[in-house]
């Protein structure tokens, strides 16, 4: 029995056996280059690029989404990068809590840039913070009221001039930017033009 190896196959077997290729070979089972040439090509299967990357599946939808979603957190928001550059600017410790002024604005429907405004007037950023009221740079409650934390007092004082305080919704909830500034502050008559232009400043 004589049996003629496969030209194909003979593509991904080493230089030094193409001399075999149209070689007769008796009892191909027990020749050693037959077996060499099964060796070869069981081992090219193997390894061959083409055979992983026919086992690589693409990623689904849920796959992509969760990708996606994991780029835009790391994403910064052009808002809290305004409002870093405006306290970074004179190095003021409202600086760093450039994020929360922004989740507040959103959670409580307020202008973004109204709170990190009111605290720069108020305190220079929290530079020169309320010393009669803990964690106090936005003067809320005419420096009377304690805070836990910085990121507590945004929140509060957020919460207060969205509307969202029953005791003090009537002064500011479905009112205008000019109306909440004169029911924060009605004592300095310049006291809204100041704050509206650090909101330009903020902005710029």
């Amino acid at each position: 029995m004589s049996v003629y190896i496969d030209t194909e196959l003979m593509e991904h077997i080493p230089s030094f056996m193409t001399k075999f290729t149209h070689t007769t070979i008796t009892k191909p089972l027990q020749h050693p280059v037959y077996k060499i040439a099964v060796l070869v090509y069981i081992i090219y299967f193997i390894f061959s690029p083409n055979v992983f990357a026919q086992t690589v599946q693409a990623p689904d939808e849920l796959q992509v989404q969760q990708i996606l979603e994991e780029e835009k957190e790391t994403e910064i928001d052009p808002r809290v990068e305004k409002i870093e550059a405006y306290y970074k600017t004179h190095n003021l410790p409202l600086a760093a809590y450039a994020q929360e002024f922004v989740d507040a604005a959103d959670t409580y429907g307020i202008d973004w840039r109204l709170l990190p405004a009111i605290g720069f007037i108020e305190s220079t950023g929290g530079k020169f913070a309320c010393k009669t009221a803990t964690y106090s740079p936005f003067g809320w409650g005419s420096c009377k009221i304690n805070f836990d934390s910085y990121e507590h007092a945004i929140e509060v004082t957020a919460m207060n001039l969205g509307g969202h305080n029953p005791r003090t919704a009537h002064y500011y909830k479905d009112k205008t930017l000019k109306e909440k500034l004169y029911a924060y502050n009605s004592v300095i008559p310049t006291y809204r033009q100041k704050i509206l232009r650090e909101m330009e400043k903020i902005e710029g």
